[in-house]
């Protein structure tokens, strides 16, 4: 990985935002991140990610959602989404909302970093 990227990352799980915090930041990411999909569309403004790592299953807005709310916008910014509670039918639905891909928690920290590095062009 040659870039450093700016790196939204969205959860309701505190524990999970530290540790895909620590995990992004290792590779020299920078990570902002946000407890709800509101509060990334809300105050996100001064910080304009290159990426964005979300959970699906969230109070409020769900991580599908929150990037058909951000494609309505004009934006492209890439996006993974996160669920325990993967499957086909969800894959489908954030593939089609315009997500990258849909990662079944636990998931390979290899395979999201590959996803980020696709997305960067690297």
């Amino acid at each position: 990985m040659s870039l450093s990227l700016r790196i939204a990352v969205i959860d309701d799980d505190e524990e999970m935002r530290f540790a895909l915090e620590d995990l992004l930041s290792s590779y020299s990411h920078v990570v902002q991140c946000y407890d709800s999909g509101s509060s990334f569309l809300d105050g996100h403004k001064g910080f304009r990610p290159d990426m964005i790592v979300t959970d699906y299953h969230m109070p409020g807005l769900t991580g599908i959602e929150t990037v058909k709310r951000l494609r309505a916008t004009g934006a492209s910014t890439p996006a993974v989404l996160i669920s325990a509670f993967a499957n086909d039918t969800l894959r489908e639905a954030a593939l089609e909302a315009g997500s990258l891909a849909l990662l079944k928690k636990p998931f390979d920290p290899d395979e999201l970093i590959r996803l980020i590095d696709e997305a960067a062009g690297n």
